[in-house]
C-alpha cells in the first residue's frame, strides 16, 4: 500500500532537491510524517488481557497534517458535515494552483493561499449573482485547502 510515508521516504530527497527553497515548515512536517509510529518518538508498553504479555506500541507524531494522527478527526469532521447538511443540491468544485504558481505558494503559502481563497470565494460569489446560473440566492460553501494532488505529487 502507498503512504505518505512511503512517498516521502522514496521521492521525498528528489522532491527538496527539485525545490530547495521549501519552507521550513514543510521539511519539519514531512519529517515527522515519515518518523510517525516508526519508533523515533518513543513506545509504550500495554499489557495485553488475553496473553498476558507486554506489547510495545510506537507513538504519533500528532502533527496535524499526518493522515496516520489526523484520520479519526478527519472521519468525524465529514460524519458531522454529512449530517448537518440542509436539503438540496451540493457540488464539489476544485479551484487548481497553476503550476507555475506553485513555487511561489511553497515559499510564500500564507499569502499565496489567502489569495487563492479570497479568489475563489469572490469567484463563487460572482456566479451565484449571474442569472445564468443562480441569480438572487447567496451560496453557502465551504472552502478547503488540499496542497496534495490526486496523485499525492
Amino acid at each position: 500500500m502507498t503512504t505518505l510515508p512511503s512517498i516521502f521516504n522514496a521521492y521525498g530527497a528528489e522532491d527538496i532537491a527539485r525545490d530547495p527553497n521549501l519552507p521550513l515548515a514543510h521539511l519539519t512536517t514531512r519529517q515527522a510524517i515519515r518518523a510517525c509510529r516508526t519508533g523515533a518518538y518513543g513506545y509504550s508498553l500495554y499489557p495485553c488481557q488475553r496473553c498476558g504479555q507486554q506489547h510495545r506500541l510506537s507513538h504519533a507524531c500528532g502533527d496535524r497534517h499526518c493522515p496516520q494522527c489526523q484520520h479519526a478527526k478527519a472521519q468525524q469532521w465529514r460524519h458531522t458535515q454529512l449530517h448537518t447538511q440542509l436539503p438540496g443540491p451540493y457540488f464539489l468544485i476544485t479551484f487548481p494552483i497553476p503550476e507555475t504558481l506553485r513555487p511561489f505558494c511553497r515559499s510564500h503559502p500564507r499569502l499565496a493561499y489567502q489569495a487563492m481563497c479570497k479568489a475563489s470565494s469572490e469567484a463563487l460569489k460572482r456566479l451565484a449573482r449571474d442569472e445564468r446560473f443562480i441569480g438572487t440566492a447567496l451560496p453557502g460553501f465551504t472552502g478547503i485547502l488540499h496542497p496534495w494532488g490526486r496523485q499525492r505529487q
